[in-house]
């Protein structure tokens, strides 16, 4: 008898019977995801009526179980921090934990890439596990206007976009090299319909980035340009030395020349 213990719903499980004279038994076990599995290792047939003897040679021989315990979901490291922002909002068990797991995508964003862009419809979401984004716009100028930074354990998304289908009013850019975990707008719908709730964890989401945003607004309105800055290294602790001076300006509303006289006056 054989007890396996799994933290990991939905794990295959392979167990090989390896004998000196290279018989072998196989046997794939995918077990329910309820944590304590039992399995009961039957050889069957010939097997059984004479443990411990070749059925090809009628000699002794020595066996050795060998167990080897397969994710089907090879790419579920560092997921977790997604995993844990996303209970924040709402209840999850560990079979749609599961589920969640194996429908996000790793992606890799190179600086300056684009993840959204104005005038087209968000086909993705994403939460940065590494790196620092930008929400921002253009003046038919060409000129870049940054209005949010997003850096890691937080979703760089135009949810409206993706969930109505509407073009995009921003754009979502990587200030750095990042890393994200991706939903596609397909895997979004199936996970609503197989974990309860889901759209609700996003509204709630969707609703706290909003109140986010307002406050910092509410903030920027009120605060000369000095406290504007020092407020935002005190909520965002080295963020300002992760974004260029240029965009951090613009975040600000001040010149990228007003920014270096209040740095250098804090010295």
């Amino acid at each position: 008898m054989l007890k396996i213990f799994s933290m990991e719903p939905m794990l295959k499980i392979t167990l090989l019977l390896c004998c000196t004279d290279a018989s072998l038994r196989k046997a794939i076990y995918a077990p329910p995801p309820d944590g304590l599995q039992t399995l009961s290792w039957q050889t069957g047939g010939d097997w059984a009526d004479h443990p411990g003897t070749s059925l090809t040679t009628g000699k002794r021989i020595s066996c050795q179980l060998v167990i080897q315990v397969v994710s089907p979901y090879p790419n579920f490291a560092g997921m977790e921090p997604l995993i844990t922002y996303l209970l924040q909002f709402g209840y999850l068990t560990e079979q749609q934990i599961a589920q969640i797991k194996s429908k996000a995508q790793w992606k890799k964003l190179p600086k300056g890439a684009s993840f959204s862009e104005a005038g087209k419809v968000s086909e993705e979401i994403g939460y940065v596990t590494e790196g620092v984004c930008r929400i921002c716009y253009y003046n038919k100028a060409g000129e870049g206007f940054t209005r949010y930074f997003v850096y890691e354990d937080r979703f760089a998304a135009d949810f409206s976009s993706f969930r109505d289908e509407l073009p995009a009013s921003e754009y979502i850019e990587a200030v750095t090299d990042c890393v994200l975990l991706v939903f596609s707008k397909a895997d979004f719908n199936y996970l609503d319909k197989v974990v309860p709730g889901w759209k609700d964890i996003f509204a709630r989401i969707t609703a706290s980035v909003l109140e986010s945003k307002m406050k910092a607004a509410g903030n920027m309105l009120v605060q000369d340009a000095q406290s504007r800055y020092l407020h935002f290294i005190e909520y965002y602790p080295g963020l300002a030395n992760r974004v260029p001076q240029a965009m951090l300006a613009s975040y600000l509303g001040i010149t990228p020349s007003s920014l270096s006289r209040i740095r250098k006056s804090l010295l």
